[in-house]
């Protein structure tokens, strides 16, 4: 769910952000990944930590609102995060420190999944200027009022939070299966016959632009994003593994679907050429390669992978029984997360309803 200025109870001050807050940005500081040393702080980006760096900027909490290359406009992330500790922020996200009367949980839930779109600069890398962001419409209502709505929403993202780590558990659980039964893909321990992807894999891409998307469609379309989106006509009928082929991170992933669908022209498609392997075992030994992956992208501004990329990168190959055995812990596993998206579901929806109610007045 998103908010706008339009669902806050009528009664309630509504002012612009620059009202209610003071912007810090002029205390980032950008650095180049090449410059930058890992350490104990965490440094932040338009969504949320992106690693860690040697050295602070801010010791307090504030809230970080994304720049440019936030989710805008998605209602399933967050484009605000609250910060706290000693921590870098680069020039990616806006700071912003809550004035007096302000309290700084309230106002973390009002942006963190505010429909900003309607202040949004740029065609092609969408952009929250910090002049646009001062315009956004939030509510102030008493101090007492914003806490009670904080703690209400606080104890009901909690039980998100506990949802999502029952998912995170039963994942980091079939990922030590695959690692006892074959051992870590990249330093392959246990001697299993490594394949470059081009031999493991008919690989091809899709054909449509990233904008294709169809809201409600009828087929899932795969483009480079974590989400998968809709669309109403499909180039695919089959069983697959999609990776992602570029990122402004490098920050790939891999699906596995059976079916219709389609793809983005920078996705890849990846089919098995021996119909008696595994698209589970496979789908995880190359998620294991996507660090890889990412250390060896290409690109400056948006990574990308290439086929060379691919024809170097080593896949353990082990035998038909062998990636048999593990589809059936898969399986039993895909059963279990089945059950536990379905609970997520029901806390999500949870969470959006009080969420509205909050604003708008009813609680």
């Amino acid at each position: 769910m998103m908010l706008r200025a339009c669902d806050f109870d009528k009664s309630w001050p509504i002012v612009s952000l620059d009202k209610a807050v003071d912007f810090l940005d002029n205390l980032r500081k950008p650095i180049k990944a090449s410059e930058r040393t890992e350490g104990d702080f965490i440094y932040y980006g338009a969504n949320g930590p992106q690693g860690t760096i040697d050295d602070y900027i801010f010791d307090e909490p504030l809230i970080l609102l994304a720049e440019d290359g936030g989710h805008f406009g998605n209602p399933n992330r967050d484009i605000a995060y609250i910060a706290n500790g000693k921590y870098w922020v680069n020039n990616h996200a806006h700071v912003l420190k809550p004035k007096d009367g302000v309290d700084i949980n309230f106002l973390y839930r009002v942006l963190q999944r505010y429909d900003v779109t309607p202040y949004i600069k740029g065609a092609t890398r969408a952009k929250l200027t910090k002049g646009d962001a001062s315009k956004i419409l939030i509510p102030v209502p008493s101090p007492e009022v914003q806490k009670r709505i904080a703690a209400i929403l606080d104890k009901a993202d909690a039980i998100r939070q506990k949802r999502q780590q029952a998912i995170a558990l039963a994942d980091d659980f079939l990922r030590s299966v695959f690692l006892d039964m074959f051992g870590d893909p990249v330093t392959n321990p246990k001697g299993c016959k490594l394949l470059p992807m081009t031999e493991v894999f008919h690989i091809k891409t899709g054909k449509l632009n990233s904008n294709a998307e169809v809201k409600s469609g009828v087929y899932p379309f795969f483009t480079c994003a974590k989400e998968v989106y809709r669309i109403d006509h499909y180039a695919f009928d089959q069983e697959a593994l999609l990776l992602a082929g570029n990122n402004a991170q490098a920050d790939y992933d891999v699906k596995h679907y059976i079916g219709k669908f389609n793809a983005y022209q920078r996705t890849y498609v990846l089919s098995l050429k021996n119909e008696n392997w595994s698209y589970p075992f496979f789908k995880f030994a190359l998620e294991f390669q996507l660090s890889n992956l990412k250390n060896s992208s290409k690109g400056s501004n948006t990574k990308y992978i290439t086929m060379e990329i691919m024809s170097r990168t080593m896949l353990p190959s082990p035998s038909p029984s062998e990636q048999s055995e593990f589809a059936t812990y898969f399986k039993q596993q895909m059963d279990m997360r089945n059950i536990l998206d379905k609970s997520q579901q029901e806390s999500n929806a949870l969470f959006n309803s009080l969420s509205q109610k909050a604003f708008s007045g009813q609680l």
